[in-house]
């Protein structure tokens, strides 16, 4: 299939010629391993909610892990997070044309089975059906149905997983045998392979049934991305051109001064070496070797640090950012490169802005660090990624004082990692 063969992206023009493609549209769909996965939270800047919930991308967002290992950064917009914690195959069937078709999307994600009480093949049998009846009616509604395998759990007792089993070929065979949808087998990855009882990995789940941060992302980068990998015509949302950049055009739509990491006078944390970009400093208990290097596609310099933790701490990399550029009520994205390498004990990594007005501060971006961190979490390797932001703004009428880009390494005890940034845009998608 080819991409202009898909739901979702332009054809050709009257005259001929292809038109520029268009991102397509995907409402997410299932229960609570969905509902985890929503970024929507509190992506708006709303001071009542700021300081309860995660003000960033929620770190069991297996989804956007996958877009976010694409190197030509996401690729579908997603409209809703229809995902509810606790819900049955029974109460999805009975929401899907509210919470899905309604929408219209060009595909979905439909990811359900483990509230159904399995007791038997039976039991089973009954969850298919349902399953059936969802893809069907949302093959009716023309959308494309990515169907997600059932992952085994050590809390429900020795015989869910071989019932885990049943049910994944029965998806997987009717994928097979039908047209508009496709099979992703989560369990594969999920599994413990040399354990005896068919339970998970201990390190991809935070109780038995739900995803850890590991999980997510590694979900996200061994399952979810190669089978998003065929969109990927469309394009990022970074700097360009030089241009692009405040210190050259003060009309450009990029809050940030120094995009493409150039210079060298940036400022070494106590115990760091090395260079850093013009406007950057690091601070934080790890130390590490900074260098500032050409990037391979032309735009601008990478800044590469080699970090090394003695002890459970975090590595922070800010810039300070001018609080005018940024203007109340119009929305905005944080979007980078990023490259993960050598990583030990490095469980969480996020990018974000840090935003305050006299009476409130509003944190805004792309993170993995929100969880405690269990054994086995170590961020996998990263190559030639994109992370992107969903769009946020702060409300209309807010005067902001102070404005930071801060890039945070997390690190659960002693290690290290190589960690690559490049590109950066914090930038108006108006």
């Amino acid at each position: 299939m080819g991409i202009l063969d898909v739901p979702g992206y332009s054809q050709a023009a009257a005259d001929g010629r292809f038109a520029r493609p268009t991102k397509p549209t995907i409402v997410l769909f299932g229960d609570s391993r969905t509902d985890d996965c929503d970024l929507t939270t509190a992506d708006i800047g709303d001071a009542a909610v700021n300081s309860a919930l995660n003000a960033y991308c929620t770190n069991m967002s297996w989804f956007d892990w996958g877009q976010a290992s694409l190197a030509s950064g996401p690729v579908f917009d997603v409209i809703s997070n229809s995902g509810i914690g606790g819900n049955t195959t029974t109460q999805m069937l009975a929401r899907i044309q509210a919470d899905v078709i309604a929408y219209a999307p060009s595909y979905m994600t439909i990811w359900g089975g483990t509230n159904d009480g399995w007791a038997t093949v039976a039991d089973v049998d009954a969850t298919f059906a349902r399953m059936v009846a969802m893809i069907q009616a949302a093959r009716a509604a023309n959308i494309y149905v990515f169907v997600i395998s059932e992952t085994t759990s050590s809390t429900k007792g020795a015989t869910f997983p071989n019932l885990v089993q049943y049910y994944n070929e029965k998806l997987r065979g009717y994928a097979a045998s039908n047209s508009g949808m496709e099979f992703w087998d989560f369990n594969s990855v999920f599994i413990n392979p040399t354990g005896p009882t068919g339970y998970p990995l201990t390190s991809m789940t935070r109780d038995g049934v739900h995803l850890s941060a590991f999980g997510a992302m590694t979900l996200g980068q061994k399952v979810v991305a190669p089978k998003l990998a065929r969109f990927t015509t469309a394009l990022a949302m970074l700097p360009n051109s030089v241009i692009d950049t405040t210190g050259n055009n003060g009309n450009v739509r990029n809050a940030v001064s120094n995009p493409f990491m150039t210079g060298s006078a940036g400022v070494n944390g106590g115990g760091d070496s090395g260079t850093l970009p013009n406007s950057w400093s690091a601070t934080g208990t790890p130390t590490a070797a900074h260098s500032v290097a050409a990037r391979p596609d032309g735009f601008g310099n990478d800044l590469t640090a080699v970090i090394t933790a003695a002890s459970a701490n975090g590595k922070f990399y800010t810039q300070t950012l001018n609080p005018a550029r940024i203007l109340p009520g119009i929305p905005y994205v944080i979007e980078a490169s990023i490259g993960i390498a050598l990583a030990t004990n490095l469980f969480g990594l996020s990018l974000i802005a840090q935003l305050n007005s006299a009476a409130n501060s509003y944190s805004r971006g792309f993170g993995l660090n929100e969880q405690a961190p269990a054994a086995g979490d170590t961020l996998a390797a990263l190559s030639g990624g994109i992370i992107r932001s969903r769009k946020f703004m702060v409300p209309a009428g807010t005067v902001l004082t102070s404005a930071t880009l801060v890039l945070t390494a997390r690190f659960a005890g002693a290690g290290g990692a190589t960690i690559k940034l490049g590109r950066v845009a914090l930038k108006r998608v108006d």
